[in-house]
């Protein structure tokens, strides 16, 4: 009575009472083996992410070895005795202080001899010093001398047969989706002792590497593409394999210093723990720019800078010359250019068919390829016959063909209308669709009343409808200088633009003086004016 006990046995305590009765009291008592739970280090998790807890319990045991011989090792601490079994749970933390010069004390899966099947573990073998093991799976293990056969144990390692239950809810080993805070853990053994032991949870937020070009596929003609960031700005941009020229810091693309090839490229968002990665693939190619002003033809509204626009020109090849009209300077071979004929001429500042940046006052604020005061013009169809000026060879129905009244008359040696590879000398050498000795023509105005002839009814103004001057004036049955479907046995079987019993006809020049009628002032030489003979 009155006494502390620290170790199980049974004891037994004689008490006295005042009347001189003596009474015996037994107490048996087991004292059951405690042990200490370990909850796991504090933890920071990205924001998002799942995360499992398991706790494990273990005690800490100290062995002190020594040999006195070779035949047993001696133990004390938390064993004693020679060559003791030794019986641990997985999580225990192992400390064997090995003392035996000329015995190395060996951890190992069998009880031979040797250094094979030893544990991987520091200093694993020593003589002296000391070897800290923590067993993680249940089994069957040894300690052993390498060379004394005699000098050996066994370590039995249980599974760890406590029980514990967290806080808030959470099971041991299942993933759960955290909230910042401490999480306590309680450890209980088959005895029931129990124990208690916490961890911190922080949460962090996640970043986002959200991001995306406009598109997968570029031109190395086209314009530097930026990425946009819908997510953590401020990461890095790398590209693999090499090849692609890309800014690390915003992802702008270098196309016309980059590789053709298809490549990654990767945002990493940061260095933090909970930064993130996001790739997107890109392609890079070789892309037609028949105008050569830095827009690729998949994109250019005007792919030959002609003044009209892809869409109306269409994909077809009105003049049979190879170049189909969208890429053809002279869409029907009439020696004028479709810019002029198209109803832009005066924008092609420096003559050369094309309207782009080396033309005075030049635009193209919606870098769509087309100049902008190009944009929206509709192509003229002069004499009103469905056929626009640019693809018709008779654009003023008078008769004579657009070639003659441009200028380029002569260079049309098979007289049907068009300057091509059927006509003598004809060259093409720069594929632009117009022969090369039409290209520096200017449209001749006769008259010098700002009709170019090609669409002046009377190209020298002298009251006499061309019509008549040029061989035709039988054709047009109704008087009013044109040849269409409003005469009397019109046709254009060809759909050219031009009738067609006027395509063979010759421009007279009746008093031989080499200016055909319709451009001659006195078509007889006589002295007196056409506009006096004509009756104005």
């Amino acid at each position: 009575y009155g006494s502390w006990y620290t170790t199980s046995g049974t004891y037994n305590h004689t008490l006295t009472g005042s009347n001189g009765c003596d009474s015996v009291v037994t107490l048996n008592l087991t004292i059951n083996t405690g042990s200490a739970v370990f909850a796991g280090l504090d933890t920071n998790i990205c924001s998002g992410n799942d995360l499992i807890l398991s706790a494990s319990s273990s005690v800490k045991l100290t062995y002190n070895v020594t040999a006195s011989s070779s035949s047993d090792y001696t133990f004390s601490g938390s064993a004693s005795g020679s060559d003791p079994p030794l019986a641990v749970t997985v999580g225990d933390t192992l400390v064997f202080n090995v003392n035996s010069p000329g015995h190395p004390f060996l951890i190992k899966t069998n009880n031979t001899t040797g250094t094979t099947g030893a544990i991987t573990v520091p200093n694993n073998g020593t003589s002296s010093g000391t070897i800290t093991w923590l067993p993680d799976t249940p089994g069957t293990y040894y300690y052993i001398c390498e060379y004394h056969a005699g000098m050996v144990g066994t370590i039995t390692v249980s599974t760890d047969a406590n029980t514990y239950a967290w806080s808030n809810g959470v099971t041991n080993g299942a993933a759960f989706t955290p909230v910042n805070g401490y999480y306590v853990v309680t450890s209980t053994t088959n005895s029931g002792c129990t124990s208690q032991d916490s961890l911190l949870v922080t949460i962090v937020p996640s970043e986002d590497a959200s991001f995306s070009y406009d598109t997968t596929n570029y031109c190395t003609i086209g314009s530097d593409p930026t990425p946009t960031i819908t997510g953590t700005t401020g990461g890095a941009f790398t590209a693999t394999p090499s090849g692609l020229t890309i800014d690390a810091n915003s992802g702008l693309i270098d196309l016309s210093a980059s590789t053709v090839g298809t490549y990654t490229v990767q945002y990493i968002t940061s260095s933090n723990q909970c930064a993130d990665t996001t790739t997107f693939d890109v392609t890079v190619t070789v892309c037609a720019d028949n105008d050569g002003d830095g827009i690729p033809d998949y994109l250019d509204d005007d792919d030959d800078n002609d003044g009209i626009s892809d869409i109306d020109e269409g994909t077809g090849d009105s003049d049979g010359d190879g170049v189909p009209d969208y890429l053809d300077l002279d869409s029907d071979n009439d020696g004028i250019y479709d810019v002029v004929e198209g109803g832009n001429g005066n924008q092609d500042t420096n003559g050369d068919g094309v309207i782009d940046n080396n033309d005075s006052g030049f635009t193209d604020t919606d870098n769509d390829g087309m100049a902008d005061a190009a944009d929206g013009t509709t192509s003229p169809d002069t004499d009103g016959d469905g056929i626009a000026d640019y693809l018709d060879i008779d654009s003023d129905n008078d008769g004579i063909f657009d070639v003659v009244e441009g200028g380029d008359g002569v260079l049309d040696t098979n007289n049907d209308g068009v300057v091509d590879s059927n006509d003598t000398g004809y060259t093409d050498s720069d594929g632009d669709g117009m022969s090369d000795n039409t290209e520096s023509t200017t449209e001749p105005n006769t008259d010098g009343d700002n009709i170019p002839d090609y669409l002046d009814l009377d190209s020298d103004n002298d009251g006499i409808f061309d019509v008549v001057e040029g061989g035709d004036g039988a054709s047009d049955t109704n008087g009013d200088g044109v040849i269409d479907s409003n005469d009397s046995g019109f046709a254009d079987a060809d759909g050219d633009g031009m009738s067609d019993n006027s395509e063979t006809t010759t421009e007279p020049d009746h008093d031989g003086d080499g200016v055909e009628d319709y451009l001659d002032l006195d078509s007889d030489n006589d002295g007196i004016y056409d506009v006096v003979e004509g009756g104005d």
